[in-house]
């Protein structure tokens, strides 16, 4: 992608139900080659899929969402991609080569560009508890894991672009999830953001791959290795590609809980920046099945929200004002009668050089039915901030929120919510404002 003398270089990891021969589904992309490292965005996505001959078929669709890096060629962050193509469906993968085109509307950027995408199928299987006969479901179950974390970059100095730093660590906040390929091999994807240190801004998002190794009845050693993009802050990571490799211990707590702690070396591929890491999260295991597995225990359910967040006037750095708005996504987890857990992700995609605001937050809230229809809730969340001028300085910040749902059917409902989002050492105070739309499942757990 290229405006004039901004070069970028983009990877995309998205998730897509089909309904054919449509598709939809949410997703990011990040920088790992180019001039603007730091880059990361959040979208929304989706097309047609059209059966040509045997196997060939013909793609159309578009993703559109919001995103920047450091720089204000991403203007307010909205970004909108079409795309069109043709791909070839080999059963257990599929391959397409497409061409698209990449535009910030209120921005300097845009380009036009050709990409490959590779595609797995999957299956996302939900039960209805209530149902008097239960569709048949696989009997394998399936084992995911997710993981708040905290991490350490332990450097003296992370060669920062345009000043330097006495200070000899920084902290982030992030979150891991999993899937366990067999009861040692596991695939992950960790997303973390830097919430006390002088690098404001910086994130970053790595997939890959691990291996855990039993010692003895609670203890496991553990190795990760990850390959992803990182950047912003004024961190030195070159286009943004970054390679991290872990060890370490995890100790279980109970059957599906364990505490992880892993030491590692981070090290960019195109920039200066490179550093050991300490890295702690809390290990959950959640074992999925259908009504019909031999082992199955219960049904949890989950919620995705997908909204619209006003920022209130927030406090800024640069003296500007007004307000901001936000593509916001969260996945709630109701682990214990009404209290849930709650894992948000936001970027900016309107307001005056917003470009590259993100944040991302941890919480835990209650939901309450009211009415048939309708459902009130509360939530306190943790997390991390960066970009767009925001005075968080350092990142960390705390948000609480109260709102309701209006339930459309048993699987959706609209939400609406008010707030307020602080900063523990900036200055910002700000009120917050959602508008959503959620659609609600449930999944069979159950026991190894």
């Amino acid at each position: 992608m290229q405006s004039s003398p901004m070069k970028i270089g983009l990877v995309g990891l998205f998730y897509h139900l089909i309904y054919k021969p449509f598709y939809i589904g949410i997703g990011t992309y990040g920088a790992v080659r180019g001039d603007k490292g730091g880059f990361f965005s959040l979208n929304l996505n989706g097309g047609i899929r059209i059966p040509i001959v045997q196997g060939l078929f013909y793609d159309m669709g578009m993703s559109i969402g919001g995103g920047g890096c450091r720089s204000k060629d991403g203007g307010g962050g909205f970004m909108f991609t079409p795309h069109a193509g043709f791909g070839y469906d080999f059963k257990n993968f599929k391959v397409m080569a497409s061409y698209s085109y990449v535009n910030f509307p209120g921005g300097d950027s845009r380009s036009s560009q050709y990409s490959i995408r590779l595609s797995r199928p999957t299956n996302f299987e939900t039960v209805c508890e209530d149902h008097p006969t239960p569709k048949p479901t696989h009997i394998q179950g399936s084992h995911i894991y997710v993981m708040p974390l905290c991490q350490i970059y332990m450097k003296k100095n992370y060669a920062l672009l345009n000043h330097n730093t006495s200070k000899k660590y920084a902290y982030l906040l992030g979150f891991e999830g999993g899937y366990f390929i067999n009861s040692n091999l596991f695939t992950l994807i960790r997303t973390t953001a830097i919430g006390v240190g002088d690098a404001n801004g910086y994130m970053s998002v790595m997939p890959g791959i691990g291996y855990q190794y039993p010692l003895s009845n609670k203890l496991s050693a553990v190795a990760t290795i990850l390959i992803g993009g990182a950047g912003g802050g004024d961190v030195d990571t070159g286009g943004g590609l970054m390679v991290e490799g872990d060890i370490g211990l995890s100790c279980e707590l109970s059957k599906n809980n364990s505490i992880r702690a892993l030491i590692g070396y981070l090290k960019s591929l195109g920039g200066q920046f490179k550093a050991p890491v300490a890295t702690l999260g809390y290990h959950r295991r959640i074992s999925f099945g259908g009504t019909d597995h031999p082992n199955f225990d219960h049904v949890q359910s989950f919620a995705l929200t997908i909204q619209n967040k006003t920022l209130m006037a927030p406090q800024r750095t640069d003296q500007r004002n007004g307000s901001i708005q936000l593509l916001d996504i969260h996945l709630d987890h109701q682990f214990y009668k009404q209290l849930y857990l709650t894992y948000q992700g936001a970027f900016a995609y309107r307001g005056q050089f917003t470009a590259g605001l993100a944040t991302g937050m941890i919480g835990m809230g209650v939901r309450h039915h009211v009415h048939q229809k309708a459902s009130i809730f509360a939530q306190g969340l943790l997390g991390v901030a960066g970009g767009g001028g925001l005075n968080v300085k350092g990142g960390l910040l705390h948000q609480y929120e109260a709102g309701a749902l209006y339930h459309l059917s048993s699987h959706t409902s609209l939400s609406a919510s008010i707030g307020r989002i602080m900063s523990f050492r900036g200055t910002l105070k700000a009120t917050t404002l959602g508008l959503g739309f959620v659609y609600h499942f449930k999944k069979g757990v159950i026991r190894d």
